[in-house]
């Protein structure tokens, strides 16, 4: 169910509400294995409920403003029993973005993202006789832990060029601007016991051409 409403010459806001109920949903056979061998089963189910937002505002300048909130919440179940955080379950997520005529058809842009922490499963530990660790499969727990949440900004630089039907544009890109420390996933170190945090890419320029025609 949606709602859209235009707050005045440039500017509107939306509102979306939704569920989504799933069955028949491929899943692993051997869920509760730290390696699953890959069999799939049609047996999982899954439950979507969420709340979208959107306020934007364009002047005939170029100047874009916009701002998007998510709220959801996302469970699934398989043949082993019953609900739990679904992988895709980030909660929040969030982003403005601001986009700037500057000077000699340059636009210039800013944009900020943030994403909820997603689920993960911390399986227990055992220590083998040969004194190395390994994770012990379990079905308890699953995506009860969540990674820390995402946060990123970036600037690109733009300029475009048009040919009578057919278009060129320049930009400069540069991700993650703060250099922050996004989480991607855990490894576990068979050696030590522990999980340890791999990182996203740090900041990062990009240059590029894109052509239309």
């Amino acid at each position: 169910m949606g709602w859209e409403h235009r707050l005045s010459e440039g500017t509107r806001a939306q509102l979306e509400v939704y569920r989504k109920d799933y069955d028949r949903v491929p899943v692993l056979r051997d869920a509760d294995q730290v390696a699953p061998e890959g069999v799939l089963l049609n047996t999982g189910e899954k439950l979507v409920r969420g709340v979208d937002l959107l306020l934007e505002h364009a002047r005939p300048s170029g100047l874009t403003l916009a701002a998007t909130a998510s709220f959801s919440k996302a469970l699934a179940r398989d043949h082993l029993g019953g609900w739990f955080p679904d992988d895709f379950d980030y909660r929040r997520i969030a982003a403005v973005s601001v986009r700037v005529p500057t000077v000699a058809g340059v636009f210039a842009g800013l944009r900020w993202r943030y994403v909820g922490g997603r689920p993960f499963t911390l399986f227990p530990v055992e220590r083998l006789p040969d004194g190395t660790y390994r994770p012990v499969p379990s079905a308890e727990g699953r995506n009860r832990l969540r990674y820390p949440a995402y946060r990123r900004l970036d600037l690109r630089l733009d300029r475009r060029f048009d040919f009578g039907g057919w278009g060129l544009s320049l930009f400069l890109e540069v991700q993650n601007l703060t250099n922050r420390e996004n989480v991607f996933s855990r490894q576990f170190n068979k050696r030590t016991g522990e999980f340890k945090d791999l990182k996203e890419f740090p900041r990062m320029t990009l240059l590029g051409i894109i052509g239309d025609f």
